[in-house]
């Protein structure tokens, strides 16, 4: 009994010194992430990023794409080349599309477009949103395996509740400088 109690409080003890959340504040944007997700930055261009978070213990698990654009039709151009590649490519297989409907992502407006379809048998959901904000746009996927989305929950909405965009000025400076710094090879 007492080795049963003392490995529970060790556990405990452990859990809480652990720190579960990283963040992430670049390209004008922020937000906290779970520690057991991945996170790939690729600066695109001095206008664009293109950031991806992955569950990192499931090739099925959540997946998060965050694109920046700095002028505002810029995103409903992409989403429109995004999806018509999607279902002409053969992403997903039987890939229906909804309509757009007006939405929000965290404590910004827009309006989103939900999809499903099926990977090597498995049913995936997803949702585009497109955000605007002081002149910007915001594009997010959200797509995980419908086994995964009780399991993704939590990290999708601290994700959500945490996310930022910040005013236009600084932000540029950020993309030149990580364009900028980009090698011949990268």
């Amino acid at each position: 009994m007492r080795k049963t109690i003392f490995l529970l409080l060790f556990t405990v003890f452990a859990t809480a010194c652990q720190t579960p959340e990283r963040t992430f504040s670049k390209y004008g944007i922020s937000f906290t992430y779970p520690s057991g997700w991945q996170l790939r930055d690729n600066a695109e261009s001095k206008t664009t990023s293109r950031i991806q978070l992955t569950r990192t213990d499931s090739h099925d698990g959540g997946i998060l794409i965050i694109r920046i654009f700095d002028e505002e039709d810029m995103a409903e151009t992409y989403i429109d080349s995004y999806t018509t590649g999607m279902q002409q490519e053969g992403i997903l297989e039987n890939m229906r599309m909804e309509e757009r409907i007006p939405d929000s992502y965290g404590s910004y407006s827009g309006w989103s477009v939900s999809y499903t379809g099926t990977d090597r048998d498995k049913p995936y959901t997803g949702k585009i949103f497109i955000l605007r904000t002081e002149g910007r746009s915001c594009w997010i996927i959200t797509q995980e395996a419908l086994a995964d989305q009780q399991e993704n929950r939590s990290s999708r909405e601290l994700i959500e509740k945490t996310f930022r965009i910040d005013p236009l000025p600084s932000v540029h400076q950020e993309f030149e400088k990580a364009f900028d710094s980009l090698g011949p090879e990268e």
